[in-house]
């Protein structure tokens, strides 16, 4: 029956396409630490590791299906200093950050290691466990005379927990409204539906302040995004808030449109810069262009595949200034290569290691499915042929003498 009950509510969830994000000793704190109402599922692992490699897949499916209710971060062993402060003796450990309680006396988020089957299944039931809930299970007409406006949900009867979305709804409007559920087994239940008109469920109801009167009825196909889409436009316009209606909605645009002239998804680089961001011990990858910056369409495509993996933090984008003979012949040196015949490199500062796109370029899709793979960790990378030089230099060399 559980189970039953828990398929039943990852149905409800409306699964839609997302991933993991890599966090770094830099991000860390920004990305799990100071999200204190969310629930952060950690991976730390290793790439060199075989059974990190046989989780990826399973850890990436649950980050899609829990998508906005839950975050799923990685964290690569070679952030030592992470790995010592959470006590990470082996590869792979996961870890969650609980959210932390409205009332509580510390403002610290509560650690709780994994300890079960590595099943999709089993990661959702423990990372959901943890939404933190801020629903009321209604028992009383009485409820309804709260001051703020209220959003409640007639579930459908064969549900007797609150789904997890609409924890997660909860959660991300808790400062606007007041959020209540009715159950079948409501004492209520059937005196509230026949006052509201509910004659098929799921539905849920925004309330007016003080009363039982409604304001607008949700009659959408129940997901994280459509329902988030429905309570913005009613979201109080207090203190540089969003407002609502067709204003807010032009703000809403305008300030998107700013966001996105700000945002530089593809740096474009001379010698300076591309030490500064590809180079060294930057974390993360660093993915190189080498088509002419003249080519739209190459560019186009460049930058769209930019765009999408821009909230990951995990790739920089760069294009290479005209000439730039300097930087090429060090990716020369890096891939052992005489001539740089390919239009994309990916390398790893860290680790000075990298891999080329050797797809169709015109090919979105398949540019896209390459990063995807980096991401998972079945994109195979290669060593520098920097330090192999050196040595068969070095061989020579003793030779000699």
């Amino acid at each position: 029956m559980k189970i039953f009950l828990f398929v039943l509510c990852v149905l409800f969830i409306g699964l839609v396409s997302s991933r993991s994000i890599e966090v770094t000793s830099a991000t860390f704190k920004r990305e799990v630490l100071d999200k204190k109402d969310q629930a952060v599922f950690v991976l730390f692992h290793a790439n060199w590791c075989g059974h990190c490699k046989k989780l990826m897949p399973d850890f990436e499916k649950a980050a899609e299906r829990l998508k906005g209710l839950v975050t799923f971060a990685k964290v690569e062993s070679s952030e030592s200093d992470l790995m010592r402060k959470y006590g990470i003796e082996g590869y792979p450990t996961m870890k969650m950050f609980a959210p932390v309680p409205e009332n509580s006396p510390t403002q610290e988020k509560k650690v709780i290691p994994f300890q079960r089957q590595r099943t999709i299944n089993s990661i959702s039931q423990f990372v959901l466990s943890y939404l933190p809930n801020y629903v009321d299970s209604i028992e009383e007409e009485s409820w309804f005379e709260t001051e703020s406006k209220k959003v409640i949900l007639f579930p459908s009867k064969k549900f007797n927990t609150i789904p997890p979305l609409f924890k997660g709804v909860a959660r991300d409007f808790k400062k606007h409204f007041k959020f209540g559920i009715i159950f079948g087994s409501s004492p209520v239940s059937e005196k509230l539906a026949e006052s509201f008109g509910i004659v098929d469920f799921p539905k849920v109801l925004l309330i007016e302040e003080k009363s039982e009167q409604v304001i607008e009825v949700f009659d959408q196909k129940l997901s994280l995004q459509s329902i988030h889409s429905f309570l913005k436009k009613h979201v109080t316009n207090v203190q540089g808030e969003e407002g609502s209606g067709e204003e807010a909605g032009k703000q809403k645009v305008n300030k998107k449109k700013k966001v996105e002239e700000e945002i530089m998804y593809i740096h474009e680089v001379g010698m300076e810069k591309y030490g500064e961001l590809c180079t060294g011990s930057v974390s993360g990858f660093c993915a190189i262009g080498l088509f002419d910056k003249d080519d739209q369409e190459n560019y186009k495509i460049y930058e769209t595949v930019a765009k999408k993996f821009y909230k990951d933090k995990l790739f920089t984008f760069v294009l290479l200034n005209e000439g730039q003979d300097e930087i090429k012949s060090q990716l020369k040196d890096l891939t052992g290569k005489d001539t740089l015949d390919f239009e994309i490199i990916v390398i790893r500062p860290k680790r000075s290691r990298w891999t080329i796109f050797d797809g169709d370029f015109e090919n979105e899709t398949q540019l896209q499915t390459f990063f995807e793979k980096i991401i998972t960790g079945d994109m195979r990378f290669k060593n520098s042929q920097i330090k192999k030089k050196k040595v068969q230099n070095d061989n020579k060399d003793t030779k000699e003498l």
